[in-house]
């Protein structure tokens, strides 16, 4: 979304330097909280989303990342939580990574409904599982 903040950034740029003014001063409020109380106060820090650049990138940061050696507990650790954490953890680490419900059971090896993730990389969808990571499927979009 860098194009849209820099095409309005002219028409705003008051209302936008007040903005950042003021994330500047939460930001230090926060810390000042954070020095006073640690314990209580965790600070993420979310770099802009981007898609993944490649196969090879998404498939390395799959690799890289635990989500899937997480043990399955329904209800509590099953197919829309390891989504869900997915999604968050490439958030956190700046990539686009969305959610899907598949209620047909087309992913499912019990053909059960689901939940899997998808990536687009240069106008490509790919399809994974979040549990096993796991490509299901890729295809071009247009």
């Amino acid at each position: 979304m860098t194009w849209f903040r820099d095409l309005f950034r002219p028409l705003f740029a008051d209302e936008i330097a007040a903005a950042e003014q003021e994330a500047i001063s939460l930001q230090q409020q926060l810390a000042a909280k954070q020095q006073a109380n640690p314990q209580v106060i965790e600070t993420v820090v979310y770099r802009e989303a981007r898609e993944f650049a490649s196969y090879e990138e998404l498939r390395l940061w799959l690799r890289d990342n635990s989500i899937s050696e997480r043990e399955y507990h329904f209800p509590d650790q099953d197919c829309d939580d390891f989504a869900r954490q997915t999604q968050a953890a490439a958030l956190k680490d700046g990539y686009l990574v969305n959610v899907e419900y598949d209620p047909s059971g087309y992913y499912h090896k019990d053909g059960k409904s689901h939940m899997v993730c998808t990536a687009v990389i240069d106008d490509h969808l790919f399809i994974f599982d979040p549990q096993t990571d796991t490509m299901l499927m890729d295809g071009p979009l247009d």
